[in-house]
């Protein structure tokens, strides 16, 4: 038997304001995911996914139902009347917590939307397109990556941050790796970074933080040992932006390396035992408001790696993307597309000038009619 869901409620919801809501008349759903945030935590915590047929809103299950996971009289394909929610914008994420609901039916099963397969950036590779006489040298002139990733099969998909909000990408249930053009904007001065235990076993750091005790040494409650010294490590929150919105995210020590050039250790140190404030703060001036590439790791939203903007990749970038909407798109189409909208030109222009792209002997690319530096082109819509 299926349940018959309220289909549509959940869109009202997902519009709904920050702070406490009663349901007038309360939707019909359906539990179609529910599993611990963290199993290691006293009580558990469950993340709750409800879904009226047409959406899902994932939500925070409060521990006073606890005992209804732990009897099954609450778990997945469960159908409830939603009665009292909470919501909250964090990070610019939305956080539904689900305060009071009644239960309609246990045994339902889950509603089919169809049959999927779940992907991965990481081990897809977009098919070779046939190349012809007439493109062989642009290609290979833009064959060149946009980061270079090292460990995974495939390279990670760009983002922007509009579209890291609105996919929701912090709610995935598996690792995944995306690369951010954007300008950290914000740096959390105050926690740079953290004590972490210096144990290796099996060639892994325990990295857990540690305390000081009163003899000077450093303890791990994971590993239950002290230690004379200790690692630091950055955990530090940036807020980033671009052209399209923010978004916040925390570096971890390879990323922070990157993006600060010095390590963690040497930045602790020039704040806390030296007191060269001065020095500290232009480090970290220095980073705000440029443009940097992120390789971020989501549900967990962490920059594992950063580098510098390098501006002849990122005109390659522009031109490839010209040049596969002009092979894609009719030559008589006028419209705004994502690239003519960023260097100011619109997309039958943008075909006019690449048709015009030449080499020249040095191995560069110019542009006979139109200079993409100093000029941005005027708006034809």
């Amino acid at each position: 038997m299926e349940a018959g869901l309220s289909r549509g409620a959940l869109a009202k919801i997902w519009a709904s304001e920050d702070g406490a809501h009663t349901v007038d008349q309360p939707p019909v759903l359906q539990v179609t995911d529910l599993r611990p945030l963290a199993p290691e935590r006293c009580p558990p915590l469950f993340r709750m996914a409800l879904s009226d047929g047409v959406r899902s809103v994932l939500g925070i299950l409060p521990a006073s139902f606890n005992h209804l996971v732990t009897d099954s009289a609450l778990g997945r394909g469960t159908v409830l009347r939603l009665l009292e929610y909470t919501c909250t914008t964090v990070l610019n994420r939305r956080i539904f917590i689900f305060i009071q609901f009644k239960i309609v039916q246990t045994d339902f099963k889950l509603t089919e939307y169809g049959v999927g397969t779940q992907l991965s950036s990481t081990a897809l590779r977009p098919a070779k397109k046939k190349r012809s006489a007439n493109n062989i040298a642009y290609a290979e002139y833009c064959e060149e990556s946009h980061f270079a990733c090292q460990g995974i099969e495939a390279d990670p998909m760009r983002k922007t941050v509009a579209q890291i909000n609105a996919e929701n990408w912090i709610c995935l249930d598996q690792e995944e790796f995306i690369i951010v053009k954007a300008t950290p904007t914000f740096v959390d001065k105050e926690n740079i970074c953290y004590t972490a235990c210096p144990l290796v076993v099996n060639g892994k750091q325990c990295r857990m933080e540690v305390s000081s005790s009163e003899e000077g040494w450093w303890h791990c409650n994971r590993c239950n040992q002290s230690f004379v010294t200790c690692d630091y490590r950055y955990k530090i929150l940036l807020e980033l932006k671009d052209s399209t919105g923010t978004t916040y995210a925390t570096a971890s020590k390879q990323a922070g390396e990157d993006i600060f050039g010095r390590s963690a250790m040497e930045l602790y140190r020039m704040k806390c035992e030296e007191k060269d404030c001065a020095q500290f703060d232009n480090i970290v001036r220095g980073v705000l408001f440029h443009n940097f590439l992120f390789k971020i790791k989501f549900p967990k939203c962490t920059i594992v790696k950063a580098g510098k903007v390098n501006p002849s990749t990122e005109s390659r970038c522009l031109l490839r993307e010209i040049h596969e909407l002009k092979e894609s798109s009719g030559s008589t189409k006028v419209c705004r597309t994502s690239v003519g909208s960023r260097i100011g030109f619109s997309y039958l222009e943008a075909q006019q000038r690449v048709s015009n792209v030449i080499r020249d002997p040095y191995g560069m690319r110019r542009c006979d009619t139109w200079d993409l530096v100093s000029q941005t082109g005027s708006n034809s819509m």
